[in-house]
C-alpha cells in the first residue's frame, strides 16, 4: 500500500490543495489570490511572460505572470496566469481579452477556477 496519501496530506494540508496548487508540470506554480487572477489559455508555444506582460498590463498593474511550463522539457504547456492587485481588475480583463488575437491564436481569458482539474 502506498505512502501517497499520508505524505500529501503532511507537505500540503488537507485534498483543498487544489485551489493553491501550482501548475500541474512544474516550472512553477500560481501564487496568491485567485479572486485576482485570471487563465490565460490557447498560448502561442513561443509566448513568453515579456510577450504576456505589456497585453496583460494594459488593463491594470500586475503582481505576477506565470508561463506553465513542462518539468522535463521546459517547454510551454500553453497555458498562464496573471496576477492583478484586486479582483476587479482580474475581472475586466477576463471581460476585455478574452478572444484577443495573439500571434494568431485566440487566448482564453477565464478564471482559474474553472480550469483546476
Amino acid at each position: 500500500m502506498s505512502n501517497y496519501g499520508s505524505n500529501y496530506s503532511q507537505n500540503y494540508g488537507s485534498s483543498n490543495y487544489s485551489s493553491n496548487r501550482g501548475g500541474g508540470g512544474g516550472g512553477g506554480g500560481r501564487s496568491g489570490n485567485s479572486e485576482c487572477s485570471v487563465f490565460v489559455g490557447n498560448l502561442p508555444w513561443r509566448a513568453t511572460e515579456d510577450d504576456l506582460r505589456p497585453i496583460f498590463g494594459e488593463i491594470g498593474p500586475l503582481v505576477s505572470v506565470n508561463i506553465i511550463r513542462d518539468r522535463e522539457t521546459g517547454r510551454s504547456r500553453g497555458f498562464a496566469f496573471c496576477e492583478y492587485q484586486d479582483s476587479e481588475t482580474a475581472q475586466t480583463a477576463m471581460q476585455n481579452l478574452n478572444g484577443y488575437d495573439m500571434g494568431g491564436r485566440s487566448l482564453r481569458v477565464d478564471n482559474p477556477s474553472r480550469n483546476s482539474r
